[in-house]
């Protein structure tokens, strides 16, 4: 006979609901270890289920130990998950069995040792006990040496974390320049990281911008240098205003604390810079200018979950327009059209179902293509990776019918547009978030770098 002492025994033991544990009783004939073991195998049957479902929410946690430090990223499906003490632990004992540890990549951390058997199980285990899907992403083992100290910062319960290794001993100037990371959100290091080619397009951008201002080229040239200045302030971290004294950058801070402003040459000792949900910023490799390490994590959806809450903060409804070619969809300069075998980029596309399932959005394609037959292996794309997007709110204008640059073509549709709710487009080209920006003041347009981790 099954008693309700056996039962709570086993709820203790195991954390399983206790229907469960009174039905795994019963498989095991009152047995509590093969109850036990019953709602293991159970649980591991519920968290295959899981594993098609999205985890968008989650933490960036950051634990020092001596000259080790490690940071790590779980995702789960809900934000209040994400707070529950259950997945706190299990980030602690993530944490704490990386740290020990010399892995190198999630696959070996998942098979490192724990109570349960591997990390992998442990994590199934919490699936099982929590109900959600729960995703170990990623995480950095950081090293340092004697004379550098870390410097960590949490920003927003876990959805930002930092941390920087300084040269120097003052602990409180390294956790100040991860808090001013957090909060500024540098994409390089410092002038000398910024690549040619996003220079190049930001003279470009701008000098157009004085051009439309009505200044003659030779003035037009001369703005684009005190604007291009303007601009390694906004993007590059040493030249960035110091968040806690805006009258000096935070370089100055630094030297002005003592700290070592030095510049290894040997390229071996070279140290990833930042890693951050941008596109351009994946490449960024520093060298020890000013700092030996800095690392930004957001959170798996950090600048998708600012975008998210930027639409949440609508009272209006929401009219969204979705770019296709390079924004949800690969899509490479010079290759042959063949859209249909297009490699759909999936977690884009994951990100933008969620935002369609918000009460007060309705979701729409705005794309261009060459050929008026075009236009039906685009549809036949989007049945096929992100038919969430209904037929009738697809709009994929051909150049065969229609004349005038991409950029006109996408500004005159959305600027004659009427609407009571808030119109928002997400686009990759920077020609044509320039023209929308100028032309068709009626829409709220952001760069695909909010759907890219």
């Amino acid at each position: 006979m099954i008693t309700a002492s056996m039962v709570k025994e086993l709820r203790e033991l195991t954390g399983a609901g206790m229907l469960d544990c009174k039905k795994a009783l019963e498989e095991a004939n009152g047995n509590i270890e093969e109850a036990s073991t019953w709602l293991r195998e159970k649980g591991i049957a519920k968290a295959a289920k899981k594993e098609s479902r999205i985890a968008a929410e989650g933490l960036v946690s950051i634990l020092t130990k001596g000259n080790k430090a490690v940071i790590v990223e779980v995702n789960s499906e809900t934000d209040f998950v994400a707070k529950n003490d259950e997945f706190k632990d299990l980030i602690n004992t993530i944490l704490n069995l990386l740290i020990e540890s010399n892995v190198s990549s999630v696959e070996e951390a998942l098979a490192l040792t724990t109570s349960d058997g591997t990390l992998s199980d442990t994590i199934t285990n919490k699936i099982a006990k929590i109900g959600e899907k729960i995703s170990f992403r990623r995480f950095e083992l950081v090293t340092k040496s004697d004379n550098e100290v870390f410097g960590t910062y949490i920003h927003m319960g876990g959805k930002i974390g930092v941390l920087v290794v300084l040269e120097g001993s003052n602990e409180e100037v390294a956790k100040d320049v991860a808090m001013h990371a957090a909060a500024m959100r540098p994409k390089y290091l410092d002038i000398e990281s910024v690549p040619t080619e996003d220079l190049d397009k930001e003279r470009e951008i701008q000098k157009q911008v004085a051009i439309n201002e009505g200044k003659p080229d030779n003035i037009a040239e001369k703005m684009v240098e005190g604007r291009i200045k303007k601009y390694y302030k906004e993007v590059c971290l040493t030249e960035q205003p110091f968040v806690k004294n805006d009258d000096m950058s935070v370089s100055e801070f630094v030297k002005s604390n003592g700290e070592i402003w030095s510049r290894r040459r040997n390229a071996k000792k070279r140290r990833k810079l930042c890693w951050r949900s941008c596109k351009t910023n994946k490449r960024i490799i520093g060298d020890y200018y000013l700092f030996s390490f800095i690392l930004i994590w957001y959170n798996y959806f950090g600048d998708f979950m600012h975008f998210k809450s930027i639409i949440e903060s609508y009272n209006k409804k929401i009219i969204l327009y979705v770019d296709m070619d390079g924004v949800i969809a690969d899509y490479e300069v010079g290759k042959p059209f063949d859209f249909i075998n297009k490699r759909p980029l999936i977690e884009r596309i994951e990100k933008l179902e969620i935002i369609s399932n918000m009460p007060n959005v309705e979701m729409h394609i705005l794309s261009l293509c060459k050929k008026d037959s075009e236009v039906y292996e685009k549809n036949a794309w989007l049945d096929k990776y992100a038919p969430y997007f209904k037929r009738e709110n697809r709009v994929i204008i051909s150049k065969e019918s229609n004349v005038g640059s991409s950029k006109e073509l996408k500004s005159n549709y959305l600027k004659n547009l009427k609407s009571d709710g808030v119109i928002i487009m997400i686009d990759d080209d920077n020609d044509i978030l320039y023209t929308l920006m100028h032309e068709a003041k009626n829409v709220v347009i952001f760069q695909d770098s909010v759907l890219v981790d």
